[in-house]
């Protein structure tokens, strides 16, 4: 099956499993999605795309000093195999929002899988949204307070 159209039957089955209205194909490839009342993120898929991706603002960053050791912090966090199981930090630099972001091959990626993948995205989303704004970063020399654990 051709990448676009397994992410139509991807996207038809994971409405169905959230319970959301199949609205059909997305003509720009992109859905917005919001979980458990107050988590959004979108998933996007390009034509001739191999890939998934998804991704969500989960905070923004602190005026310098406080900002930059927070993006240093961030940074850190993207390392394979770490607790972001596979997705990563990224900021937007006019805005210093901060996303998390992640990608999915299409090719072998089952129905089932792609629904706990997203699931488990938007736990992803959930904890790291709460982490940011529950926490401050305190500047380097004293003990950080963030914790992505």
């Amino acid at each position: 099956m051709q990448d676009d159209s397994r992410f139509e039957v991807l996207m038809s089955r994971l409405r169905a499993s959230l319970g959301l209205e199949d609205s059909g194909p997305t003509a720009t490839g992109t859905l917005t999605l919001r979980l458990r009342d107050s988590i959004d993120f979108t998933i996007e898929h390009a034509p001739g795309d191999a890939k998934v991706h998804l991704h969500a603002i989960v905070g923004s960053l602190p005026p310098p000093p406080a900002g930059d050791a927070l993006a240093r912090l961030l940074l850190a966090q993207n390392f394979p195999g770490g607790l972001l199981r596979g997705a990563a930090f990224s900021l937007e630099a006019e805005t210093d929002r901060i996303f998390l972001t992640a990608s999915l091959d299409i090719a072998g990626l089952e129905p089932e899988g792609f629904h706990n993948a997203v699931v488990n995205f938007a736990d992803l989303v959930e904890k790291s949204s709460r982490d940011l704004q529950d926490h401050t970063v305190n500047l380097p020399g004293e003990t950080p307070m963030i914790a992505f654990a």
